[in-house]
């Protein structure tokens, strides 16, 4: 239906707005304008999670272009996977500016980057990241979020990040044979040892996470745009 609007010239919600009375049905018209309203309401109030949860599942993504600089990308290592285990380690991409928090350097910081973004994007997030980041740091909120995981279920790509990136040619650094295992013994040898190079290794290997985040990001903004003039007249930039 997006791609049949535009080729017939409607490029612009306003557009489909004004004459959804002839292009639709009469409920399928005032369900379109309502969304509409709500839409361009959220954006006006800056309320991203209304926008984030307003697109269906595989085109989320869309919604990060208006707010891209202050998004968040991110990803964090833990001391075991029960949900009390602590945090270790959380690296975060804004705005082109990646950052790591460790445990007992740092990590208290990571706040100042959560309190000013507008939306996260995480891998599986909503199980792992997400709750434990919340109960880490006392928190009953949370910015908008989208969970790449369930974004690129939309699209048929399954399994861990590592898996999905790797199959559309994300190239990882040395460390790729490492796992969230290897990573949980990396802190407790360095938590033992204070041996730099240790502390350096699994930073490396949760940044690179984090960087397959936005590789991911990217590719599922083009399939999501990829038959529309938007993209294939070049009128939008992937950032």
């Amino acid at each position: 239906m997006e791609c049949s609007l535009h080729r017939r010239g409607f490029l612009l919600q306003r557009q489909v707005a004004a004459t959804a009375d002839t292009l639709f049905s009469p409920q399928k018209a005032t369900q379109v304008k309502r969304s509409f309203e709500i839409i361009q309401k959220a954006h006006s109030l800056q309320l991203t999670d209304c926008l984030v949860n307003s697109l269906p599942c595989g085109h989320r993504v869309r919604a990060l272009h208006d707010f891209f600089h202050d998004t968040a990308f991110l990803d964090i290592e833990t001391d075991g996977m029960s949900l009390t285990a602590p945090i270790t380690c959380i690296s975060v991409l804004q705005n082109g500016s990646m950052t790591s928090f460790v445990q007992g350097q740092n990590l208290e910081n990571f706040l100042e980057i959560w309190k000013k973004c507008s939306v996260i994007v995480t891998f599986n997030g909503k199980k792992f990241d997400v709750p434990r980041i919340a109960r880490t740091f006392h928190l009953s909120t949370i910015p908008a979020h989208i969970d790449l995981m369930d974004e690129a279920a939309h699209f048929g790509l399954r399994g861990g990040l590592k898996k999905i990136a790797s199959s559309l040619g994300f190239q990882w650094r040395n460390n790729c044979c490492l796992n969230g295992k290897d990573a949980i013994s990396l802190f407790r040898e360095y938590a033992s040892s204070r041996n730099p190079e240790l502390l350096s290794t699994l930073i490396s290997y949760n940044q690179d996470d984090v960087n397959a985040l936005v590789f991911l990001y990217k590719h599922l903004l083009q399939r999501s745009l990829e038959n529309t003039i938007f993209y294939t007249s070049g009128i939008l930039r992937i950032p």
